[in-house]
Formats: C-alpha cells, sequence, structure tokens
C-alpha cells in the first residue's frame, strides 16, 4: 500500500460538486470544463545526487508553486539546483522539443495537437480559481453571472448600468492570447458559445505583464482576470463575486488547471523532480516470512463401536379380575319409643318472713373529760412578755339518746 505525499502545495482537492440552487446550479454546472486528469506514476525519491540540475521554464501563473518546490526540493536534497523562468508556456514548450529544459510550467491543459506531437502532462490538480476584477476605485458593486462576463468580454455588453452599475462605459483589460489563464477560460462553455474574442476597444497588455500592472490599467472603469490568491494582496484590485460567491468559495465557477509537462520521456533530472512534487512513498520490501512446517498428526485409530444390549422382553401383569360385591341388608328403621308425660311439680309453700331482730340499744361512750394543763410559770425575761393564759373550751355534755319504741 502506498502512501500519498502530504506536500502542502500539492494536496489541495479538486473543487467539489456544486451546491447552488434553482438557475445559479445551472449556469454554475454549464460554465464548469472538465480536464483530463490522467497522471503517469511517480515515486519520491529516496536520495538525489548533489550535482542534480532541473530546468523549469512556463507560465507567471505556476510561479509560486515552482518557487516553493524550488525551496523544498533543494532543501531536501543538498547540493542539488532548480532553475525556473518564465518565458510562457508556448516558449516553454519549445524548450521541451529542443531539449532545453526538463518541464514546462503551464497554467492550461495540453491542446489535442500538443498530445499528438509527444507531451504529455502531470496535472497539479485544478485550485487555481481565476478571480474577475476591478480596480478600487470602481463603482460598481454588484455581482456577475458567467453569461454576463462572456457578454462582457465579446463587447456585447458595454456600460455598466447594463449589469445593475451606474451609467459609465466598460474597458476590456485583456492578456494577450498565449496567456495560460486566458486560455484556460477558454475552455469553459460559456466561452467556447461563440468565437473567443475579447471585445473591439479591449485594452490587451504584454505576455509578461504582473498583476500590478493589470491593476494600473483597471482604473476605475474597466474589468480584468487574473488568479486569486495573487490578485487579493494587490490593495488596487477589488474581486466581483460571481452568482454572488468569491473565488475562496468551492462554487465559484473560474479556476485554472496546473500542470508540468515533459516531452516523451522525462529526463532524470524531471524524474526525480516530479517524485517530489506529486509522487507517493515508495512500498517498503517486506521479506516473506517462512511458512512453518507442519507434522502431520498420526491418524487415530477409531474406537469400536459397542454392540447395543439388547433390552428384556418385559411380559405383561395379568389384570385382576374384580371381586364381585355383597348385597347389603338394609338395617329397620328404629322404632319410637314413647315418652310418658311429665307430672306437674307441687307448688311451693311460701317461706314465712322472718321477725326482725330489734336492735340494741347502744351505750353511748362518753366523750373524755379534759385534763386541765397548769399554766407553765413564764421565765422571766426582761425583753419577753409573758403569753397570757388560755382559758379552755367547756365540754358539751351529748343529749341521751332515746330509746327505741
Amino acid at each position: 500500500m502506498t502512501k500519498k505525499n502530504n506536500h502542502s502545495l500539492l494536496t489541495l482537492a479538486l473543487v467539489a460538486s456544486l451546491t447552488t440552487t434553482g438557475e445559479g446550479i445551472r449556469q454554475t454546472w454549464r460554465s464548469y470544463p472538465v480536464f483530463a486528469q490522467d497522471n503517469p506514476t511517480f515515486t519520491i525519491p529516496a536520495t538525489v545526487a548533489e550535482d542534480t540540475r532541473v530546468r523549469i521554464d512556463g507560465s507567471t501563473g505556476m510561479e509560486q508553486i515552482n518557487e516553493e518546490l524550488k525551496a523544498d526540493f533543494e532543501t531536501k536534497y543538498p547540493g542539488t539546483q532548480v532553475e525556473v523562468k518564465y518565458d510562457g508556456a508556448d516558449t516553454a514548450l519549445e524548450g521541451l522539443r529542443k531539449g532545453e529544459i526538463d518541464l514546462a510550467a503551464l497554467g492550461r491543459p495540453l491542446t489535442e495537437a500538443e498530445q499528438a506531437e509527444g507531451f504529455k502532462e502531470v496535472s497539479l490538480g485544478r485550485f487555481r480559481k481565476i478571480a474577475i476584477i476591478v480596480g478600487q476605485g470602481n463603482p460598481f458593486t454588484g455581482s456577475l453571472t458567467d453569461e454576463q462576463f462572456a457578454q462582457i468580454w465579446r463587447g456585447e455588453i458595454t456600460n455598466w448600468s447594463e449589469v445593475g452599475g451606474p451609467d459609465v462605459p466598460i474597458r476590456v483589460i485583456d492578456r494577450p492570447q498565449e496567456s495560460d489563464t486566458r486560455q484556460a477560460l477558454s475552455k469553459y462553455p460559456v466561452f467556447e458559445e461563440k468565437e473567443f474574442k475579447s471585445a473591439p476597444n479591449a485594452e490587451v497588455l504584454g505576455v509578461d505583464a504582473t498583476l500590478e500592472e493589470v491593476a494600473q490599467a483597471l482604473g476605475e472603469d474597466g474589468i480584468g482576470y487574473g488568479i486569486y490568491n495573487k490578485a487579493e494582496e494587490i490593495p488596487e484590485i477589488r474581486v466581483l463575486p460571481m452568482f454572488d460567491t468569491l473565488p475562496d468559495d468551492e462554487k465559484y465557477p473560474f479556476s485554472q488547471p496546473l500542470a508540468y509537462v515533459y516531452k516523451d520521456e522525462p529526463s532524470e533530472a524531471a524524474r526525480q523532480f516530479l517524485g517530489f512534487a506529486v509522487g507517493e512513498t515508495p512500498t517498503a520490501q517486506v521479506t516473506p516470512t517462512p511458512e512453518p512446517v507442519v507434522t502431520p498428526i498420526p491418524a487415530v485409530t477409531p474406537t469400536p463401536v459397542a454392540t447395543p444390549t439388547p433390552e428384556p422382553v418385559v411380559t405383561p401383569t395379568p389384570v385382576a379380575t374384580p371381586t364381585p360385591e355383597r348385597a347389603v341388608t338394609p338395617i329397620p328403621a328404629p322404632v319410637p319409643i314413647p315418652i310418658p308425660a311429665a307430672t306437674p311439680t307441687p307448688v311451693a309453700t311460701p317461706t314465712p318472713v322472718a321477725t326482725p331482730t330489734p336492735e340494741r340499744a347502744v351505750t353511748p361512750i362518753p366523750a373524755p373529760v379534759p385534763i386541765p394543763i397548769p399554766a407553765a410559770t413564764p421565765t422571766p425575761t426582761p425583753v419577753v412578755t409573758p403569753t397570757p393564759v388560755v382559758t379552755p373550751t367547756p365540754v358539751v355534755t351529748p343529749a341521751p339518746v332515746p330509746e327505741p319504741e
């Protein structure tokens, strides 16, 4: 199993499926071209000879990738050298024909004629968005569709008021025909419907014009195009939304395929550089583990099957003959014994009333006569006054109880 190279510049995914709704979906799908992506396979080299020199020429749209890969390659493989020029796609392909360079760096797909000639491309993925740009002072602040931009490009729309802006004429800032970015735009269906030709009043810049020069040419009424990640770094440039989306949204319609190209068979230097850029980590050689020798297990003698013992025949127990029931003699009903009439109880003679015993006369017990207690002789005290003697209460003699009659 192989492991893909995780280089930060080369693992960006292809533009994802578009998720807009309604007419936006149909227009955006219609504007999106399909490029061939059948890449040859390369392997990341473990080592590279110190005197290796890789010669690259091509489009300015590949500048950032070239410079970063150059720095990383020379750091990983000390003593190597990567030479980079930006003379344009056509000059680079001519250099391949003459054997003057190892790789051409293109920002467009190869044409059928170029493929038939033996040129082969190694795609880096379609991840460079093509931004539609105006100057910061341009009064138009709306969004365009791909159809509107194509009409502006061809000169069919000539005033900003026709797309919702002010009444100001539009100037188209174009690049030369050999520009990779221009050729990438030409592959979109919205531009293939008619001849890919810019407006009659379009201002065409040089093939090596930088985006800073494009910004100066835009002014307050111009419109142009360029690589988004570079355009957003220039303060004088403002990127217009397409279908209300900016290029940092994966639904944005315009992008530029980037690739390295070689002719027939890559040179050794080109093979090593491409392996580093887009290759796979080589699979480690695994020494097969010898299979252990298995000692056969001796056959097991089968145990003889025991002969089943026949079950004894059980003689059925004879059914007992039921004993006939004896006749039961009925017991005669008992004869009732007559009970004699009861003799009436004689009336009891009343008991005579007892004569009450006369109560005996109770002689009352005379009350005890209190014995007078002589008065105590007080101890003379100079302070205490003697207590007066209390006269005893006379005893009342009870009246005699009358005799009962």
